[in-house]
């Protein structure tokens, strides 16, 4: 299946302004099955962009941009198969995130990789669930390469900033 999405428009219910336009996003998908509770994904391919209100703004306050570039190959839920994942993303009010790497079926290891770049740790106050502000720009390189599998706990290594 492929598919062309162009000129989407996300909006929160009881509101008339958009959180979100989406000019245009692409997806093709091969070999996808779900069946018992269980995920196959042969290949599926993600590209577009998509404005999104900074929530600092007042209403008809600006857009940032933001990019996406998704891949999977082979990916299997539970995980029985080796698969592969590569996301990309532009994070709404700067920065990147690159999230990529083999899946392997349980008990042999997984490795995955997380990186977050440039990320204005200003726009994300609003989530803290206590009353401080960050400002500045935050950073991660994080791995995990174990098992992974659906109740098993996973340990995450790497740094932040």
């Amino acid at each position: 299946m492929t598919g062309e999405l162009e000129d989407i428009v996300l909006v929160k219910p009881g509101e008339r302004e958009p959180v979100s336009r989406i000019p245009k996003l692409t997806a093709k998908i091969t070999d996808f099955m779900f069946r018992n509770e269980q995920v196959r994904v042969g290949q599926l391919e993600l590209k577009g962009s998509a404005s999104v209100r900074d929530p600092r703004a007042r209403p008809g306050g600006r857009y940032q941009l933001s990019t996406i570039r998704a891949s999977i190959a082979d990916v299997t839920w539970p995980i029985t198969t080796p698969g592969r994942l590569d996301v990309l993303t532009a994070v709404p009010g700067g920065g990147t995130l690159a999230v990529s790497g083999m899946l392997r079926p349980p008990p042999a290891p997984s490795q995955l990789a997380l990186r977050l770049r440039d990320l204005d740790l200003d726009a994300w106050n609003r989530f803290l669930p206590i009353a401080a502000r960050l400002s500045g720009r935050g950073e991660a390189d994080l791995r995990i390469s174990e098992p992974l599998a659906a109740g098993v706990p996973t340990r995450v290594s790497g740094t932040i900033a």
